[in-house]
């Protein structure tokens, strides 16, 4: 979450972008959260099927 100086990295600074967007009813941001979140339940599905 932070790099080697304390300071927040970019991909949890990205992610925090996306989670205040979805907070103020950011359409896009919800768009974003869904399309991420069925990445990775997809990814769940394969790797469970193993």
């Amino acid at each position: 979450m932070q790099d080697e100086k304390g300071k927040l990295n970019d991909e949890t600074a990205n992610i925090l972008t996306l989670f205040v967007g979805v907070m103020m009813e950011s359409h896009e941001a919800v768009q974003a959260i869904n399309a991420i979140t069925k990445a990775l339940a997809e990814q769940v599905v394969k790797r469970l099927l193993k």
